[in-house]
C-alpha cells in the first residue's frame, strides 16, 4: 500500500507539473473506436520510451510532458508488476506454511501416541529403578548388623592381643627372677671356693682333695647352671616364638577380617552403583 500510493503521488505531481490531463475511461473507448492505439501498442510506446530518452540523451532534445507522463505511468506499472509479485511470492510461501501446518497437524496424533509410549516406557523404567532401590536399601539394612560383628571380632582381638601382651609381661619378669637366682647361686659357690681355700692352708693334701672336690663341685654346679640357663633359654625363645607367631596369627586374623569387610563394603557400593546407573 505505501508503494502503490507513492506512485499515484509521484505521477499526480509529474502531472501537474506539466499540466497534463489524464483523460476518463470514454475517451479512451472512443479513442480505440477512432482508430488510436490499443492497450498491447500503447505498452509497445511505453516500452520504446527508453529508447527515445536514449536518443534525447544522445540529441539533446528535451521530453515532452506526455513522454513523460508515459514515463511516469511505465514506471508506475513496474512497480505495480513488482508489488504484486511480491504479494504472489507472499500468498505462495503462506500457501506453503498452511500446507506443512497441516502436514503437522495430520502428525499430531502419531507424535503424541509417540510421546505416550515413551512417557509409558520412562514411567516402567521408573518403577524398576524403585525395585532395585528397594534391593539397596534392604542389602544396605543388613551393614549394620555386619558392622556390628566385626566390630565384636576386632574387640574380641584387642582382648587377646592385651592377654598375651600381660603373659608376655609375666614371663619376662619369671625369667628375670630365675636369672637373679642362678646368680646368686654362682656368688654362694664362690664364696663356699674362697671359704675352702682359706680353710686349706695348712693341709695341702686335704686341701688338694677339697679343692678338687670344690672344683668338680664348683665345674657340676657351672655345667648345671650352664644347662639351666640353656634350657630357660631355649623354653623362653620357645614361648617367644610361640607368643610371637600367636601375635602374628592374630594380626593376620584382623587384617584379613578388615579386607573381606572392605571388600564387602566396596562390593556393596559397586553394586548400588550399578543399581543407580541402570
Amino acid at each position: 500500500m505505501v508503494k502503490k500510493s507513492s506512485f499515484l503521488e509521484k505521477l499526480k505531481n509529474r502531472l501537474r507539473s506539466h499540466d497534463v490531463r489524464v483523460a476518463p475511461a470514454e475517451d479512451f473507448t472512443d479513442a480505440a473506436r477512432s482508430g488510436e492505439p490499443q492497450s498491447g501498442e500503447v505498452g509497445s510506446r511505453l516500452e520504446a520510451v527508453p529508447t527515445v530518452r536514449e536518443n534525447e540523451s544522445v540529441s539533446g532534445r528535451k521530453l515532452s510532458p506526455k513522454e513523460e507522463a508515459t514515463l511516469a505511468v511505465q514506471d508506475g506499472f513496474r512497480e505495480l508488476n513488482g508489488l504484486l509479485r511480491g504479494m504472489q511470492t507472499r500468498v505462495e510461501e503462506q500457501g506453503e506454511r498452511f500446507v506443512r501446518a497441516a502436514d503437522g497437524l495430520v502428525r499430531l496424533p502419531e507424535l503424541g501416541e509417540f510421546q505416550l509410549q515413551a512417557l509409558r516406557r520412562i514411567a516402567e523404567q521408573i518403577e524398576e529403578q524403585g525395585r532395585q532401590n528397594a534391593v539397596v536399601v534392604q542389602s544396605l539394612g543388613d551393614l549394620p548388623r555386619l558392622l556390628g560383628t566385626v566390630r565384636d571380632a576386632l574387640d574380641r582381638a584387642a582382648t587377646v592381643d592385651e592377654r598375651t601382651a600381660g603373659t608376655l609381661d609375666e614371663f619376662r619378669a619369671h625369667m628375670a627372677r630365675i636369672q637373679g637366682g642362678m646368680e646368686r647361686m654362682v656368688d654362694h659357690s664362690r664364696q663356699h671356693v674362697e671359704s675352702a681355700r682359706s680353710i686349706a692352708t695348712g693341709r695341702d693334701a686335704e686341701l688338694r682333695q677339697l679343692q678338687e672336690s670344690t672344683k668338680s663341685a664348683v665345674s657340676n654346679v657351672e655345667k648345671a647352671q650352664q644347662s639351666g640357663l640353656r634350657s630357660l633359654r631355649e623354653a623362653h625363645e620357645d614361648q617367644a616364638n610361640r607368643l610371637r607367631k600367636l601375635v602374628e596369627e592374630s594380626t593376620r586374623r584382623s587384617r584379613a577380617m578388615l579386607v573381606l569387610l572392605g571388600l564387602v563394603l566396596v562390593a556393596l557400593l559397586a553394586i548400588g552403583f550399578v543399581l543407580a546407573v541402570r
